[in-house]
C-alpha cells in the first residue's frame, strides 16, 4: 500500500493510508495510523490483525476529516479492519471497494458466516481480487462481480533496463513470486537448487 499511495500521490492524486501502529517510526504525511497491530498465524502463514477501542468510530472520524471520494480496503471481509473500514466509510457516505489477496482451500468461518459476510460484500461498489485462484477461493462462498487486477510492480526499483529474457543462455530459469514463508514453499525450492545445479550448472 505504501508503493501503491507513494505513485498515487506523485500522479496528483491525493492518497492516505489508513493502517494500525506497528512501532516507534516515522511515517510519511499521507500514513495516518488507528489501533495496534498484532501478530497472528492463520491460513499456513503469518498475517495481522487491528486491535484497539472503537475502531469503527475511530475510523470514521478519520474518513469525515479527509473527505475522501472513495474507501480502498485491502483485505476485504477480514478481521479487523477488512470488516470495520467499510461500516465506518458507509457512516461518513463514502463508497467503499474491497480487495482480496487470500487463496485458502476452505474456511471454516467463511461457511459459517457466509449470509452476513454476503450481505456486507453486496453494498461494496467493487469487489477486486489479485488473481484467478483467488477469485475461485473466495468464489466457494461468496457471489460478486469480481475484477482481477494484479498487484503492482515497482518498475523503477526492479530494473526495467536490466537484461532482456533474450539476452539470457539457454539454461534453465527459475523465479520465486512470493513472500517468504514457510506455506510458500521457498524452503522446497532451496533444498531443491543442489540437485538443480548439479544438472544444470548454469541454472
Amino acid at each position: 500500500m505504501h508503493n501503491l499511495a507513494l505513485q498515487l500521490n506523485a500522479w496528483g492524486h491525493p492518497t492516505t493510508v489508513i493502517t494500525s501502529h506497528m512501532g516507534d517510526h516515522p511515517d510519511p504525511d499521507f500514513v495516518r495510523r488507528v489501533g495496534t497491530s498484532r501478530v497472528i498465524y492463520a491460513n499456513g502463514g503469518v498475517s495481522r490483525i487491528t486491535t484497539g477501542w472503537k475502531l469503527r468510530r475511530r475510523l470514521e472520524q478519520v474518513f469525515r476529516a479527509g473527505r475522501y471520494d472513495i474507501v480502498h480496503v485491502h483485505g476485504g471481509l477480514a478481521p479487523v479492519l477488512g470488516l470495520a473500514a467499510p461500516f465506518a466509510a458507509w457512516r461518513a457516505g463514502i463508497p467503499v471497494v474491497a480487495t482480496f489477496h487470500s487463496w485458502f482451500p476452505r474456511s471454516i468461518a467463511c461457511r459459517v458466516f457466509q449470509r452476513p459476510l454476503q450481505r456486507i460484500l453486496d453494498r461494496h461498489s467493487a469487489t477486486i481480487a489479485v488473481s484467478q485462484p483467488v477469485v475461485d477461493a473466495n468464489a466457494r462462498y461468496f457471489r460478486a462481480s469480481w475484477d482481477i487486477i494484479p498487484n503492482g510492480v515497482d518498475t523503477t526499483f526492479f530494473r526495467p533496463n536490466g537484461r532482456r529474457p533474450d539476452a539470457f543462455t539457454d539454461d534453465p530459469r527459475l523465479v520465486f513470486l512470493g513472500r517468504i514463508e514457510p506455506r510458500n514453499g521457498l524452503g522446497t525450492l532451496l533444498d531443491a537448487m543442489p540437485r538443480i545445479l548439479a544438472r544444470h550448472p548454469g541454472a
